[in-house]
């Protein structure tokens, strides 16, 4: 979490916390860390509202406080190196978990044999070159199946447990990827190991996943489950947290695209920007479409308006065979 503005606050407040707790089980470690805000003082006074609770439903819970800020790799490895068991799901504080998306990230995890990360699919992701990039963030926004949040209303909160749960029940397509945002994803400890950790010299927040990933792949496979939902942002939409800042995020997105250009190279940058135009006009799958698809196999065409979505190149594997 960090948090210099009250709207930021309220997101956690409306949304994240009480998607926790009903996702909360005794065999769950929960690990919050409250990365240097500015709120401090208003953000302590909301963990402390929510603490009983979750030490009531977790079999462990964790509060850490960074002294200042260290961005999202340093709180995400300070988290993760001290998470218990094989799975850790990290999280953004501005998400809101459907029922039961928890133990559904976990259990597909560990379905595919040689999955490093799994990531959902979700109705923001933030992107620089909108519609033309190739992160598999565009991959898996399907914002326009899901419109953004109109507020905090438990009318609202039905309309993404009613979104997720006839997802869920689809059955649509695992595919394999290159890229995973941490917005949400599940991942497994001993790959993380393995490879390393996320690379803390990426400051702030942008490319210290897409450097993980591009390390984890060279290993291990990177699953896009489009059958689970995770909601993403508030009525104002999502990445709250970095987006506090505007002027930061600009700048650590240009700084780090250009430490991860030195890291991997310059060619690698552009694989992972963006999509060749034989790419964009030929060889597609179309998550949108994929859902449309399964949907209509199960007769559940109402959760979806149209087939748009971002498009998927043909470097894409669907785990199921068909193309």
């Amino acid at each position: 979490m960090y948090n210099s503005r009250s709207r930021a606050l309220e997101v956690i407040e409306r949304l994240f916390f009480p998607s926790v707790l009903n996702n909360a089980s005794s065999n769950k470690q929960l690990i919050l860390l409250d990365d240097g805000s500015v709120l401090r003082r208003e953000t302590q006074a909301l963990v402390d509202e929510y603490l009983p609770d979750f030490r009531r439903k977790f079999g462990d819970v964790h509060y850490l406080v960074n002294s200042c800020n260290m961005g999202i790799a340093g709180s995400y490895n300070r988290g993760m190196k001290i998470a218990e068991g094989d799975c850790i799901i990290v999280a953004n504080d501005d998400i809101y978990f459907p029922q039961g998306s928890v133990d559904a990230l976990s259990t597909a995890l560990f379905e595919e044999e040689n999955s490093a990360m799994l990531g959902p699919v979700t109705n923001y992701i933030w992107s620089l070159l909108g519609p033309i990039t190739n992160y598999s963030w565009s991959r898996q926004n399907v914002g326009r199946l899901f419109p953004r949040l109109k507020d905090f209303s438990q009318q609202e909160l039905n309309r993404i447990e009613d979104f997720a749960r006839c997802l869920r029940e689809s059955r649509c397509s695992r595919l394999k990827v290159k890229q995973l945002p941490t917005f949400c994803a599940a991942l497994r400890k001993t790959a993380l190991e393995a490879v390393g950790y996320l690379d803390e010299r990426f400051r702030y927040a942008y490319y210290e996943d897409v450097d993980l990933c591009s390390r984890l792949g060279l290993e291990y496979d990177l699953i896009l489950d489009t059958s689970i939902f995770i909601e993403h942002g508030g009525p104002e939409g999502g990445s709250v947290s970095i987006l506090q800042s505007r002027s930061n995020a600009l700048f650590y997105l240009i700084i780090n695209g250009w430490k991860f250009a030195r890291k991997h190279s310059f060619t690698e940058w552009l694989r992972v920007n963006i999509a060749s135009q034989s790419g964009m006009s030929s060889g597609r799958l179309n998550v949108s479409r994929l859902i449309k698809q399964a949907s209509s196999r199960e007769s559940k065409n109402q959760i979806v308006s149209e087939s748009v979505g971002q498009p998927i190149d043909a470097s894409v594997d669907r785990l199921d065979g068909k193309n």
